[in-house]
């Protein structure tokens, strides 16, 4: 049975904050099988019914760990999970910076989020995107 774990902050959580987090550490949860098919990491816990999926709210409201163990010791996969709109902002502002090397043109032309020129991929069947930190 997967635990989900929320170290709660010394500061008061809006509740619709809270829910979306808990929202955001199921869909981890059900798209668990998927994470382990572009997660070469995950594919080497020792356990697959082991794992916990943490998020500290004191850091961020859109990082989580999923905690298993690789040969009897604790490893943690940090994944950022968000939402559509936040992985395009994420992605068009990284896209954008000097050095990337993307014209505005190619980005407004060739950007999808979760495709080639995106940072995020889709988690699973849910309305969340995920990246590897």
């Amino acid at each position: 049975m997967t635990k989900l774990i929320i170290e709660l902050p010394s500061w008061e959580v809006n509740k619709n904050d809270l829910a979306e987090i808990a929202n955001k550490m199921q869909a981890i949860e059900l798209s668990f099988n998927d994470l382990i098919s572009d997660i070469p990491e995950l594919k080497k816990f020792d356990n697959f019914e082991d794992y916990t999926i943490e998020a500290n709210l004191s850091d961020q409201y859109d990082e989580f760990f999923i905690v298993g163990k690789i040969n009897d010791e604790e490893k943690n996969i940090f994944l950022e999970v968000v939402t559509r709109e936040v992985a395009i902002s994420n992605d068009k502002e990284l896209l954008s910076m000097s050095g990337s090397g993307y014209t505005k043109s190619e980005i407004e032309n060739d950007y999808e989020v979760g495709g080639a020129l995106s940072g995020y991929k889709k988690l699973g069947n849910t309305n969340y995107f995920y990246r590897e930190m």
